[in-house]
């Protein structure tokens, strides 16, 4: 079993080449690294007020030549522009961290270890 002590994240960094092109959505693309989740080019976006879990944004990956559902809830943290959210059901963590205008995003995946408290991650991307 995991724990955060002994993982180290997989991080990537995604640029956003027309960050103001969308309203409430920006594109990234993948700047360093294997694609994450299977793909260069992701898709944040504003939360609708759709879901009962309330995040602030949503994750979705391009499959093919379109957007994949939302992959995961991007979720506020006590740190600034620090957001967390799950894939598979809770099975691993993800954390994003975006610049200070969001030109660019940090993205650490843990895979295969998932905790509500993230005093452990934290540690490890610090």
């Amino acid at each position: 079993m995991f724990t955060g002590n002994d993982t180290k994240p997989t991080v990537h960094t995604f640029k956003a080449p027309d960050k103001d092109k969308y309203k409430a959505t920006i594109h990234y693309e993948l700047a360093n690294g294997k694609p994450l989740l299977g793909s260069s080019k992701i898709n944040i976006s504003k939360d609708r007020q759709c879901a009962n879990s309330n995040p602030s944004y949503w994750l979705k990956i391009r499959e093919a030549n379109k957007w994949s559902n939302n992959i995961t809830g991007l979720f506020l943290t006590k740190e600034k522009s620090l957001f967390r959210g799950d894939h598979n059901k809770r099975k691993s963590l993800i954390l994003f961290r975006f610049s200070d205008k969001a030109e660019t995003l940090t993205v650490f995946f843990f895979e295969g270890f998932y905790t509500g408290d993230l005093n452990q991650a934290l540690k490890q991307i610090q």
